[in-house]
């Protein structure tokens, strides 16, 4: 993990500590983080709006097919409220939107595509990239690959 990367997460872990499960792993790219700390954030808000704060927390933080995905449960293991599971359905649907037009890698425009079968959002140097690192064979890990 680069010390950037490391401190921006740690910053994202301090602020929004009341809705993340402790130790959580960030299993994207660092073109995310940015996105990631401001759903937390409207997590957040939207737990507290529902009497919920406390009650329900951040268990799972990944990319899947290109775009960004986010998992809170309560943490009794019931179902939410009606109301809570819509407004966070909504925020869900918002933030995947955001992400399929946000490279992973840098933050920067892009669009979601399938290299190699791997399904990215990626912008166009990412994605050449990516490409190059797939036609190569996968040597490697993919980000090192042509650096």
């Amino acid at each position: 993990m680069t010390e950037e990367r490391e401190k921006k997460i740690t910053e994202i872990r301090n602020e929004c500590a009341e809705v993340l499960t402790p130790g959580i792993v960030f299993a994207v790219e660092d073109g995310w983080l940015s996105l990631i700390h401001t759903t937390l954030n409207a997590i957040e808000r939207i737990l507290s709006q529902h009497s919920f704060l406390g009650r329900a927390r951040v268990v799972q933080i990944k990319e899947k097919f290109g775009e960004l995905r986010i998992y809170t449960r309560a943490v009794d293991g019931n179902e939410f409220p009606e109301a809570l599971g819509d407004d966070l359905g909504k925020l869900n649907n918002t933030i995947s939107q955001m992400s399929v037009v946000t490279c992973e890698r840098c933050g920067d425009e892009a669009e979601t595509r399938n290299l190699g079968g791997y399904y990215q959002t990626l912008c166009d140097k990412h994605a050449e990239q990516r490409q190059a690192w797939v036609d190569a064979g996968r040597p490697g890990k993919p980000w090192e690959f042509g650096v």
